[in-house]
């Protein structure tokens, strides 16, 4: 278990060092040139956006029309591209919400956001932390998704988001089974949720823990497959004319990847300054979960990495991935700035048997 125990060798060193670079991410956020938000007296244009289309297709298919024609017809009716083929999104959102009707998805997300936020409430009381982190992880996870109690419709990236919340919270080393379930159906609805498996095989590949190493490495080849249907689902309904994406290499950079969060979370609350050091401080505080450290703070980072190379402004939605889960790292970086205040334990030599 090397990284395990490596981290429990250098745990005071690591969570400096996590602390220090927090500091001064936050110091480059706060003194850096942040976007600012739109003037409150601006008027916004009224378009269609990405949700409607989304929207639009679920109720095509509730209809009772095919998944895939709906999207096609849509697609070309507002002008949105068809090539590549991740430019249609995944059907398995669509499928769930018209079979069940929108109150029902309703209750089933609203569900849950509840059963995340009471699996981490348990999963925290479990490992020992305090019965302050334990209610205010509760509390974090019921913030981040609280769009779930105001609005009716949800985007993918929210979906994927929520049950990422809930995986997390139930993962263990050694006993991944449902954890790995949970990534599939979050891989099926929100491709991002790659970055989870590809993290957990490097995990096992490290720690050389060969049984939960197969069970992530079967769980990519399912999603694989999968991704591979769609396309070509996606590919026998295209036409010549049809619209081609202009690409995701906006390369927007970091302030603007972290701006999209805090700029549609609960996050943009205390202002965007206070609010980014605050985003910025969860990322790192995700480092204070223990055994579920090493796999969802790499998940965090990698994806803020993602959106600045690959982004544009307006996909500034794509954030909602992080929101249900994302704040509990808020509320365990005051352990990280603990362990950093301890004193560092000298390494005992260990002596080999001749």
């Amino acid at each position: 278990m090397f990284v395990r125990d490596f981290q429990e060798r250098h745990a005071v060193w690591l969570a400096r060092l996590a602390v220090v670079l927090a500091l001064l991410i936050s110091a480059w956020w706060v003194f850096g040139d942040v976007p600012q938000p739109p003037s409150p007296d601006a008027k916004e244009e009224v378009i269609y956006r990405d949700r409607d289309l989304y929207n639009e297709v679920i109720g095509a298919v509730a209809r009772g029309e095919n998944y895939y024609a709906a999207a096609a017809e849509l697609h070309r009716k507002h002008e949105y591209p068809t090539t590549p083929w991740v430019t249609v999104r995944l059907p398995t959102q669509a499928w769930v919400s018209a079979w069940l009707g929108q109150d029902h998805t309703l209750l089933l997300i609203r569900a849950l956001v509840l059963a995340a936020a009471a699996a981490w409430m348990g999963a925290l009381f479990l490992a020992g932390y305090s019965p302050f982190e334990v209610l205010a992880a509760g509390i974090a996870v019921l913030a981040g998704g609280f769009i779930v109690f105001y609005d009716h419709y949800f985007l993918h990236e929210f979906w994927a988001g929520a049950i990422l919340a809930l995986a997390f919270a139930l993962y263990r080393p050694g006993r991944p089974w449902l954890t790995i379930a949970l990534v599939i159906c979050a891989c099926a609805v929100r491709e991002f949720s790659v970055l989870v498996i590809g993290t957990g095989l490097v995990l096992c590949a490290i720690e050389k823990r060969k049984g939960e190493g197969a069970g992530w490495l079967l769980a990519g080849l399912a999603v694989a497959a999968f991704y591979f249907w769609h396309a070509q689902q996606v590919i026998a309904i295209r036409l010549p004319g049809d619209e081609i994406s202009q690409g995701w290499s906006a390369m927007i950079g970091p302030v603007r990847a972290l701006y999209a969060v805090a700029a549609n979370s609960i996050y943009r609350a205390p202002g965007f300054a206070i609010g980014g050091v605050l985003l910025i401080v969860s990322v790192f505080g995700l480092l204070a979960a223990r055994e579920r450290a090493w796999l969802i703070a790499p998940v965090a980072g990698a994806w803020i990495v993602v959106i600045a190379l690959l982004s544009r402004p307006e996909n500034y939605y794509w954030s909602q991935f992080l929101l249900p889960w994302l704040p509990v790292g808020l509320v365990l970086f005051p352990r990280l700035v603990l362990t950093a205040l301890k004193r560092a334990k000298p390494q005992k030599t260990r002596l080999r048997m001749q």
